[in-house]
């Protein structure tokens, strides 16, 4: 596992070099996919936290109201793991879909074939339900089609994400979450 960011937390590759670079797909390939192991530095929890390096399939403004929207990964077979779709809104119901990480800001822009870190392990945000959120403290949680947690417990056929630090019937609100995204389970399904 690496220990040593290729870019800062809450940035992208492209903001190394900000002046008049355009991320292109054939750019920085050797790192996509990639893990690093950080600590947690914004929940107070001293946990690690594992980050993935991905690349964004398209351009997107980060949400200007949550941090923790969780978005789905291209869906061929060679990006699976490497390319995040940039709506969060295209996942579907307890399917797989990953976090940015938590020091990406709100209303924050994203370039079109950057790379990000999204969470993997450990502490970070997740967004709740718009409605009829009803989740206890250490329920599995899974995606809800809007980008979401879903408002209820995973059920048997959904792929669970981690799980709720705290009970919350808050709809709209970002929660701390324990995630923990197994890659390898999904890809061998």
């Amino acid at each position: 596992m690496n220990s040593c960011l290729p870019f800062p937390r809450g940035s992208t590759m492209s903001d190394l070099g900000r002046s008049g670079i355009t991320p292109t797909a054939a750019m920085w390939s050797q790192i996509l996919g990639q893990k690093y192991e950080v600590q947690d530095d914004l929940h107070s929890t001293g946990l690690p936290v594992i980050l993935l390096v991905v690349r964004l399939e398209t351009a997107f403004t980060t949400s200007a109201d949550y941090f923790g929207l969780l978005y789905p990964f291209d869906a061929d077979s060679k990006d699976f793991g490497r390319e995040l779709q940039s709506a969060a809104a295209s996942n579907s119901a307890g399917a797989l879909a990953v976090p940015l990480d938590d020091h990406y800001s709100k209303s924050q822009a994203l370039l079109a074939n950057d790379l990000v870190y999204v969470i993997l392990s450990g502490p970070g945000y997740g967004a709740t339900a718009a409605s009829s959120c009803n989740l206890t403290a250490h329920d599995p949680i899974t995606s809800g089609s809007t980008g979401r947690l879903q408002a209820t417990i995973a059920t048997a056929a959904q792929t669970v994400l981690g799980t709720i630090d705290g009970s919350t019937a808050a709809e709209d609100v970002n929660v701390l979450v324990f995630w923990d995204i197994d890659l390898k389970k999904e890809v061998s399904n």
